[in-house]
């Protein structure tokens, strides 16, 4: 007999209807926008549900979702709810808008493929924010007590706009900031500088290569070794990656 801890249990998927009521448009720290459902109330198991993805601009067209319309919505475990389809196709409703402009900086958006992308990296602040937060998070260089909070912060007031640039901050002005003294301000330096020295899997997870997870930078890691032989490998076409030191 399997220990309870040995056995993952996975509950059956639900699927309900609810009706689009409107969409918006939530940026990530690679830039990739990603249309978000809100929808009419539905419960699921006690959960009630009022969002749910709609994986990006190519779903929203090959499922033929309109405003308004009824839909069929899943849950499975705690994954997001996501919209699977119409329920009736030839329902009337409004045609569901793709964006022009970065809902965050009015940068111009790219399509690639399904997606649709803001390209503006530093000056789009929700992107950078959530990339430096990415990089320091646990998995990733686990700068201890680094929160999305702090990298909000620090883009206002220190125009930090990149994770390179937490490596060149000025302990001075650190401790001027709101909620810093130099006890905090000490332990963020301590921890920064302790990050230098992490795991070349870790590092690799926090620049945030484009398809690298944590089994793909652990894989990378074993197979190359170093971050020297890494770059090499990849050759000088392949610097979008980011294969940089801090």
């Amino acid at each position: 007999k399997f220990p309870r801890w040995a056995v993952a249990y996975k509950f059956e998927a639900e699927e309900s209807t609810t009706q689009i009521q409107k969409v918006t448009w939530e940026l990530g720290r690679s830039g990739k926008l990603t249309p978000i459902a809100h929808v009419a109330a539905v419960d699921f198991s006690g959960v009630t549900v009022r969002k749910a993805t709609l994986n990006n601009w190519g779903d929203i067209q090959r499922k033929k979702l309109k405003l308004g319309v009824r839909v069929w919505i899943r849950r499975s475990n705690d994954v997001i709810p996501e919209i699977m389809g119409c329920v009736d196709e030839d329902e009337a409703g409004e045609d569901i808008q793709k964006p022009g402009v970065c809902p965050a900086c009015g940068a111009a958006l790219v399509e690639r493929g399904a997606n649709l992308f803001c390209l503006n990296r530093m000056s789009c602040k929700p992107q950078a924010v959530m990339r430096i937060k990415h990089f320091a998070s646990r998995d990733a260089m686990d700068i201890e007590a680094f929160s999305e909070k702090t990298a909000d912060l620090f883009y206002d007031e220190l125009m930090v706009r990149d994770p390179a640039d937490l490596y060149r901050l000025d302990p001075a002005q650190v401790r001027t900031l709101k909620g810093f003294g130099d006890k905090k301000m000490q332990n963020l330096m301590n921890a920064l500088e302790q990050s230098k020295g992490c795991p070349l899997d870790r590092f690799l997870l926090a620049i945030g290569i484009p398809n690298v997870g944590k089994r793909t930078a652990r894989d990378l890691s074993l197979r190359f070794g170093s971050l020297d032989a890494l770059r090499e490998a990849v050759g000088p076409d392949t610097a979008g990656l980011m294969l940089t030191n801090p």
